[in-house]
């Protein structure tokens, strides 16, 4: 069967496919070998969501980058809290980009971790 969803950094997808081509083009022949959707950080960049016909980008933030040690983590557990409450994929990718530009402005893995509190004030 099918993965439903991928999530790779762009040094990974790099990695996995150094052939010539755009991160979307490298994420839609994940598609084509049977990755339903892939969801590529791309740092400072924010992210990008690719489906077989479509693609979107999600800027990151203004954050001032004072740590990037865990803004990953952030990353995919905002992801997967938000998937959890029922949110759309295009929904969880936005929150979750969020969750990682507020880490890389904070110190420290698990001090940079967004709270429940904090992420509400955000998307308020």
């Amino acid at each position: 069967p099918p993965i439903p969803l991928s999530l790779v950094g762009w040094d990974e997808i790099e990695a996995l496919f150094p052939e010539p081509g755009s991160i979307v083009d490298k994420a839609r022949y994940s598609i084509s070998k049977g990755v339903g959707t892939v969801i590529v950080t791309l740092g400072d960049q924010g992210c990008v969501l690719v489906t077989e016909k479509t693609h979107t980008l999600f800027p990151a933030g203004q954050a001032r980058v004072i740590d990037d040690t865990g803004a990953g983590d952030a990353f995919i557990s905002c992801l997967a809290s938000s998937l959890l409450e029922n949110r759309t994929l295009e929904e969880a990718a936005r929150i979750a980009n969020l969750a990682a530009g507020f880490s890389v402005a904070h110190e420290g893995a698990i001090p940079s971790l967004i709270s429940r509190q904090q992420l509400k004030s955000l998307l308020a």
